[in-house]
């Protein structure tokens, strides 16, 4: 407990020590971006397109961990952390700008109200829309004639976390156009495709289709959030490791979606087959991993570019993904398991063709340039608005 405290100690400290760096923004700012801290770091190559287009641009982020500063701060990437509005200067062409006021919890109103009064962007540019906390920034923007865009950040099955309030959004590809056609009546206009910036990292590797021996295999398990169905998921993901355990796997790799927990009873070793949590990198996972098991997840999507052998866990109360369309898909827990003993055997092989349609179809290009498209179109947009222009959203 007591070294738990001191750590804690330790990272408030250096937070606030890092927090003293200034930030220099030009007059009048171009776009203002609200953003997890999580999401940052995986749009780094689009921020540092922004700063080669002389885009002008600050992050306001919230849920920033010390790690994701420091590399922040390595790439010299405007940023103010939610809690540090009141407390952090801004230096706009040598006249220092502060930010008054320290504003509680839900208060992101107040913090919208500030920045947008002090700043002017002309663009409101988010990764969670319709989040509660992104919420309050784009219905403010909205008030005071900011227009307002999204990037689609996952891979959307269910139309409630999807619904973007914003008046355009960059989508992955045609799929999801689609998508938000039928499922949330969006206008075609108001949905450019560009792929994902979220993937430019990525390239689609080659297939995996080998056999394994299954004594020594391990099998990689990409878990979703059900808020109201946990006690459900849960006995399902138990009857899985039963009968994976029964056929023999060496080990299974539980990986839950970054604010789920998982019951302490899924980690009880059954015989021989070890559980373990994956918490750390999905690629490490991925590379430790010999066949994939995926539920509703964006994980799923890096496995299938990953060329891992993957089955898609299809439980018929939730919505779903379409990796039904490429790989091995199962209902059942114990279908589940016969479909991962089938291929570890090479008794069941992926269509690689299928694979590289599915990617097709829902990312539009996985060719590191996605970022670039939407900088280009921000580059353009900014470029349309004419001076002193009153924008109406």
């Amino acid at each position: 407990m007591r070294r738990r405290k001191l750590v804690n100690s330790t990272s408030i400290f250096l937070h606030k020590l890092l927090s003293k760096k200034k930030i220099i923004l030009h007059n009048n700012l171009d776009l203002l971006i609200v953003t997890p801290g999580d999401h940052a770091l995986k749009i780094r190559y689009f921020l540092v397109q922004l700063k080669k287009r002389h885009i002008n641009f600050l992050l306001v982020i919230h849920n920033l961990t010390l790690k994701e500063r420091l590399l922040l701060l390595r790439e010299n990437i405007p940023f103010l952390q939610i809690n540090e509005l009141g407390t952090r200067k801004i230096f706009i062409k040598g006249t220092k700008l502060k930010l008054n006021g320290k504003f509680g919890k839900n208060q992101n109103n107040k913090r919208a109200l500030e920045l947008f009064g002090k700043l002017s962007p002309k663009i409101l540019l988010t990764t969670t829309d319709p989040d509660p906390k992104v919420l309050p920034f784009i219905n403010m923007a909205k008030k005071m004639n900011i227009r307002t865009i999204t990037i689609q950040h996952g891979a959307y099955e269910s139309a409630k976390g999807a619904n973007f309030k914003s008046a355009m959004a960059f989508i992955w590809g045609d799929y999801y156009r689609k998508w938000f056609i039928e499922r949330l009546k969006k206008q075609n206009r108001v949905l450019k495709i560009t792929g994902s910036p979220f993937f430019d990292q990525f390239k689609v590797q080659k297939l995996e289709n080998s056999k394994f021996s299954v004594s020594k295999l391990r099998i990689l398990l990409l878990l979703t959030k059900y808020p109201s169905y946990e006690s459900f998921l849960n006995n399902e993901v138990t009857k899985l490791i039963d009968y994976l355990s029964k056929i023999g796997v060496s080990e299974i790799l539980l990986r839950p979606h970054p604010w789920q927990k998982l019951g302490k009873d899924l980690f009880l070793n059954k015989g021989y087959t070890k559980i373990k949590e994956e918490t750390g990198s999905l690629d490490d996972s991925l590379k430790r991993s010999g066949i994939v098991v995926t539920l509703n997840t964006t994980a799923g999507f890096d496995a299938l570019i990953a060329g891992k052998p993957l089955i898609y866990w299809n439980i018929p109360k939730f919505d779903t993904l379409p990796f039904g369309r490429s790989v091995p898909s199962a209902t059942t827990a114990k279908e589940v398991a016969v479909l991962c003993l089938e291929l570890a055997r090479g008794q069941l092989k992926i269509d690689d063709k299928k694979r590289h349609q599915l990617l097709s179809d829902v990312f539009y290009k996985l060719d590191g340039n996605s970022s670039k498209r939407i900088v280009q179109f921000i580059y353009k947009y900014l470029d349309s608005f004419p001076k002193n222009e009153v924008v109406v959203n």
